[in-house]
Parts: C-alpha cells; structure tokens; sequence
C-alpha cells in the first residue's frame, strides 16, 4: 500500500498509538434551557 502524496505523515518514533481510543465522556442531560439534575439521568417510567 503506497502512502499517498498528499499525507499528512507524522513522526511518532519514542511514542506509542492507541487506536481506537475514544472519549465517551458525554453530558446527556445537559440542554440549553434545561436545568441538570440527577433525576434526568435515573428518570423511569412507573407503568
């Protein structure tokens, strides 16, 4: 597989590369107008 001419190639020789890392740190409650509140993030329905 040749590197295309147009990469951007990075020198991370010492370094090390953990693919597939992600952050999965959200704020899902968090709304503009809303007001955060534990009870957003256990909130159930009681059928």
């Amino acid at each position: 597989m040749a590197i295309p001419k147009d990469a951007d190639v990075k020198n991370y020789t010492g370094k090390s590369a953990l693919p597939g890392l992600i952050s999965d740190h959200a704020h899902l409650a968090q709304y503009q107008g809303v007001t955060p509140s534990p009870d957003a993030y256990t909130r159930e329905k009681n059928y």
